[in-house]
């Protein structure tokens, strides 16, 4: 019995899910891949954004078909063009953006929702966060990848992480 009940409670603690199709990445291909960030949001603030930033670069860093183009040279992009991305952008402005950064697929993610709430049942703070990201061919403009991530839980640092991952997870999957 109390077995099922830590069960329960668990399953109540944390949830997720991941959904993606792959249109066409090939697995014997190496890219150059450059990460549009979204730097603004109507649910989460700066930090935040950053954060998710962070782990994109992060997971995209682990898989091995994929190079991607530094920080640096897509903040100069950024002010050179004077951009604004607030979630997903056009297929042109993908493609231009990629040809400046060098890159032969450009990532490009949406916060989705984002919630935050007190959850005076158990007296903590609860968050559900979840994120949509699109692979976009820079030279044809062709959406090769969209995935979405979703997590929940108590650890907003965690939450981002997981949601962050579970987006990408079936791209994962398939370059294995």
């Amino acid at each position: 019995m109390k077995n099922v009940v830590f069960l329960i409670l668990l399953s109540c603690a944390t949830g997720y899910y991941a959904k993606g199709s792959i249109v066409k990445i090939d697995k014997t291909k190496n890219y150059r891949i450059a990460i549009i960030p979204q730097v603004k949001s109507n649910y989460l603030n700066e930090d935040d954004l950053k954060k998710i930033y962070n782990a994109y670069y992060l997971e995209f860093s682990r898989i091995p078909n994929f190079t991607l183009v530094e920080r640096e040279k897509i903040d100069e992009i950024i002010k050179e063009l004077n951009l604004q991305y607030s979630g997903f952008v056009d297929i042109t402005s993908a493609k231009e953006f990629g040809k400046l950064a060098g890159a032969d697929l450009v990532a490009n993610y949406e916060v989705i929702l984002a919630s935050e709430w007190i959850d005076f049942f158990r007296l903590a703070y609860h968050c559900v966060i979840v994120i949509s990201v699109r692979i976009i061919d820079a030279q044809t403009g062709e959406i090769l990848y969209v995935g979405r991530g979703r997590w929940e839980g108590w650890d907003k640092s965690l939450i981002i992480k997981k949601a962050v991952s579970n987006s990408l997870r079936a791209l994962k999957l398939s370059l294995r």
